[in-house]
């Protein structure tokens, strides 16, 4: 199956942005692989309620950053990458070949650092 090219060096970059542990982006967003769009939609909406940076700030004037601050940025962020991946239909086609194909494009990848 052909996929572009842009799509999938995006879905890497993604990949490569949220690091190894959460490398299963319908893990991360709590749904299934076959979940629909709006299920997908729903999940993150949720999850981003619960995970937002601005979530339990006591005030907008507070220059403090505490750990909890820090975390729940980090997870936003990984959230959003994992929803932006799986919101776009070609993005989440590539994601899954990806995913079905992690030799493949792990040899691809090498190939194409040794040739840089």
């Amino acid at each position: 199956m052909e996929h572009d090219a842009s799509a999938l060096n995006h879905v890497m970059d993604a990949l490569r942005t949220v690091g190894v542990e959460h490398r299963d982006l319908y893990k991360v967003l709590q749904v299934r692989p076959e979940a629909d769009p709006d299920v997908i939609a729903a999940a993150y909406k949720k999850l981003m309620q619960r995970h937002h940076p601005d979530k339990g700030t006591d005030s907008e004037d507070n220059a403090d950053v505490s750990e909890e601050d820090i975390r729940r940025a980090s997870q936003a962020t990984i959230l959003n990458i994992a929803y932006g991946v799986l919101r776009d239909p070609e993005h989440r086609r590539a994601y899954d070949y990806i995913c079905a194909h992690p030799d493949e494009l792990a040899t691809e990848e090498i190939h194409q650092e040794q040739s840089s």
